[in-house]
């Protein structure tokens, strides 16, 4: 990856810091569906292939709801409550999800 793009990505994983990023590979795939650029997260569950867009050329960009109704579905509903309790992605990363994983 060259040096620009992640600089780019790294700027961009500071604003996502809602606890449900830790779920998900750190490094979206970024791609082109239709004509829309969208960022692609893939689920860090073992048998798990999901992977969730998030369109960036819309209103709700920044939305989280897909990916917390994959997480609820994938993970569990007590998984993401306690991940939704924590402080951010890190500490979910740290304490959730690398104990499971």
């Amino acid at each position: 990856m060259n040096k620009l793009i992640s600089q780019w990505i790294e700027r961009l994983q500071k604003e996502w810091i809602s606890p449900v990023y830790a779920f998900f590979d750190p490094i979206p795939i970024i791609r082109e569906i239709d004509g829309h650029r969208v960022h692609e997260f893939k689920c860090q569950a073992c048998a798990c292939k999901a992977k969730i867009h998030r369109y960036l050329d819309t209103k709700d960009a920044q939305s989280t709801g897909n990916m917390q109704k994959h997480v609820k579905s994938c993970w569990s509903d007590d998984i993401l409550g306690e991940a939704n309790a924590a402080k951010d992605a890190n500490e979910v990363r740290m304490k959730i999800v690398g104990s499971i994983l």
